[in-house]
């Protein structure tokens, strides 16, 4: 008992001032959506000054992106080098075994 109080107490402490200090958020609360004074989202307005767009993603070699979807719960790339997959591991799993014994894409 004296360990936790003398010991463990005193780190979590300076850890807890540590991250306040690094400006570690320290809630659980959702994130506060702020508008301007119009009304309108603080991301609209930014979107809309400074001409952001969401746009597609083209790699220079012709390579093809693959989104991440729930049914093949796994996303990556296609390109002249092969393909790269990340995901739900018996999703790579099987991805893998549909290629086994073809030619590369």
């Amino acid at each position: 008992m004296r360990a936790l109080i003398y010991v463990l107490l005193p780190f979590s402490i300076i850890g807890a001032i540590f991250l306040v200090s690094q400006g570690v958020v320290q809630t659980f609360k959702p994130y506060i959506i702020v508008h301007t004074l119009e009304g309108r989202s603080i991301v609209m307005l930014a979107k809309e000054k400074l001409g952001l767009r969401g746009r597609e993603i083209l790699a220079a070699d012709g390579s093809e992106f693959v989104p991440f979807s729930a049914e093949t719960r796994m996303s990556g790339i296609n390109g002249k080098f092969g393909v790269i997959r990340k995901g739900a591991w018996d999703a790579i799993a099987e991805h893998v075994k549909s290629f086994v014994g073809k030619s590369s894409p």
